[in-house]
């Protein structure tokens, strides 16, 4: 008689859309120079931090179209070769294109903080604000960017743990070898999943790096209860339910955990972009502009 210890489903990864990168602020100054006084801003002035301001939207807005892209083409490739996706050349050619557009959000966003206007307190305070939660945003977003390949495919070899059975029925009347057995075959299984880890703990995506700590600890607690039942500690049917527990605990966990495109929605610097505009449009330099957009995908 077999048992098996418990299923998970193969959880589908949300798909998470780009919307804001940032890695640089404005220039700074010399320590050692003496305090200039401020000239007074011009309209001119203005308006050209205002053109830069919308030009940073253009390019965030390009880069999100470069997320959406690059993320077909990972499914793509995954739906047809589900191991392929850790080697195929298109999909480091897709993440490179998108690299490209970051860059130019790099640039563009120190172009902004360059502008003559952020002498301006109240425009660079916000601006200092802006960054601060782009940062946080973008950090997020590209970290799930380059991890999606692992990602994927620990989705698909991961659950096989959950596939684990217990060893012959005979066995029940020997714990130890009984625990070791199913060890063993827990292990084997678990082995391609942990190698997948390894790259997922260096994710710049703090969702990644908790989802990949979460399957090491279930993976860990299994082994540990199993070891238990061979060591005397407790009986098989109290070790069926303790696993039991422990899948399902752990399979609420994940769920929240990868539902990146709601996650991404909570650290959106939307709001803070737009606050510039209110700026400017103080100043007499606010034109008709279009925001970032921060549509994430349902996950």
């Amino acid at each position: 008689m077999r048992h098996n210890t418990g299923v998970l489903t193969h959880t589908a990864a949300g798909v998470l859309l780009a919307t804001v990168l940032l890695t640089g602020c404005g220039g700074g100054s010399d320590a050692d120079s003496p305090p200039k006084e401020a000239e007074p801003l011009t309209e001119a002035d203005w308006t050209a931090a205002h053109t830069t301001y919308e030009e940073v939207g253009d390019a965030f807005n390009a880069a999100l179209s470069g997320a959406i892209d690059y993320q077909a083409a990972v499914r793509k490739v995954h739906d047809k070769s589900p191991a392929g996706v850790l080697t195929d050349p298109s999909v480091a050619a897709a993440l490179a294109d998108q690299q490209e557009l970051a860059t130019t959000r790099d640039e563009e966003i120190a172009r902004l903080g360059d502008e003559p206007a952020m002498s301006d307190p109240e425009l660079k305070k916000a601006y200092d604000t802006f960054t601060t939660a782009a940062e946080e945003m973008t950090t997020f977003q590209d970290g799930y960017n380059e991890s999606m390949p692992a990602l994927l495919r620990s989705l698909d070899l991961c659950p096989d743990i959950f596939s684990i059975e217990f060893p012959e029925a005979e066995l029940i009347f020997t714990p130890d070898a009984y625990s070791k057995a199913w060890i063993k075959k827990h292990n084997k299984a678990a082995a391609p999943c942990l190698e997948l880890l390894d790259e997922l703990d260096d994710s710049r995506n703090y969702r990644i790096t908790e989802y990949a700590e979460s399957w090491r600890k279930v993976i860990d607690q299994r082994n540990d209860l199993t070891a238990a039942l061979g060591a005397g500690k407790a009986g098989f049917d109290q070790t069926l339910a303790r696993l039991e527990r422990v899948n399902n605990a752990f399979t609420k966990r994940s769920g929240k955990l990868t539902q990146f495109s709601d996650e991404l929605a909570k650290v959106s610097a939307v709001e803070e972009y737009q606050a510039l505009d209110a700026i400017f449009a103080e100043n007499g330099a606010n034109r008709e502009s279009e925001s970032p957009s921060t549509s994430p995908s349902s996950s």
